[in-house]
């Protein structure tokens, strides 16, 4: 697995912002964020079916363009994952450390 993933799919057809890259040894080993905190299988992170080992499926395999019944669009998913994660993790560390900001994980178009 590559260790900088870049955070972009065909399904949009154009972005108001350039793609998120980050680094994904940082995120596990560094700041122990668990597979399951980001992966998860077909029914969704409430009731998380994905265990390590199992394949990585795009994001867009079910996530949409649009919401669909209780599938949050693509969009959406990808901001309150990594927003909410970043959010926490500053309020627990007393610090502003983990970028919130949309310049701060979107690259310039």
């Amino acid at each position: 697995m590559a260790d900088v993933i870049e955070l972009k799919d065909g399904i949009f057809k154009t972005y108001k912002q350039g793609p998120v890259s980050f680094t994904h040894l940082k995120h596990t080993v560094d700041h122990k964020v668990k597979c399951t905190d980001c992966h998860h299988g077909d029914t969704g992170a409430a009731s998380n079916t994905w265990k390590e080992g199992d394949p990585v499926k795009k994001c867009s395999t079910c996530h949409g363009l649009k919401k669909q019944g209780k599938v949050e669009k693509l969009e959406k998913a990808f901001h309150d994952n990594c927003k909410t994660c970043h959010k926490d993790y500053n309020k627990a560390q007393g610090t502003k450390g983990a970028p919130t900001a949309c310049k701060d994980c979107h690259a310039k178009k």
